[in-house]
């Protein structure tokens, strides 16, 4: 069985307003399983669906991030995943 690979995307609100919804895509690359995709965390509540085999596409509805000079901290925010390959690669 192929090894997991640990991907984290980090946001922030580098805005001028608290951002409400906050959307992220990721295509996958097409040496990565699709069907082993597994959530690990994440900073907010969210949905996460797939489309097709290859594009992953996170909302995080009414998450009220503070714009970054306002607070810097609380305008971050990852998710984190975990997928296999579709065979040993380095």
């Amino acid at each position: 069985i192929p090894e997991w690979f640990y991907y984290t995307i980090r946001f922030q609100n580098m805005g001028t307003d608290s951002a409400v919804n906050v959307y992220i895509t990721d295509t996958l690359d097409q040496d990565l399983n699709p069907q082993s995709f597994e959530m690990v965390e994440a900073s907010h509540p969210y949905t996460v669906r797939m489309w097709g085999n290859a594009v992953l596409f996170w909302e995080f509805a009414n998450v009220f991030l503070p714009q970054e000079s306002v607070n810097e901290p609380a305008s971050k925010g990852h998710v984190t995943f975990r997928i296999r390959s579709r065979s040993n690669i380095a």
